[in-house]
């Protein structure tokens, strides 16, 4: 990482939102692949998924809705 850091407060909720809901479905078309390969186990990978969705799941109780 580069050390630059933003304040929390300067990224939006909505922004925040946005991401995560790209990095969500970035991480259902590449994990399956993963498994695949044997780069990836496939518990991991719903483990990975489900702890993003809950992160996904939390910024929008944040942001109500």
């Amino acid at each position: 990482m580069s050390g630059f850091e933003l304040d929390p407060g300067v990224i939006s909720l909505t922004d925040q939102i946005r991401c995560v809901s790209r990095e969500l479905a970035l991480r259902r078309r590449v994990y399956p692949r993963f498994v695949g390969s044997g780069r990836m186990k496939p518990e991991e990978a719903e483990r990975e998924i489900e702890r993003m969705q809950a992160v996904l799941h939390t910024l929008q109780e944040l942001a109500g809705r």
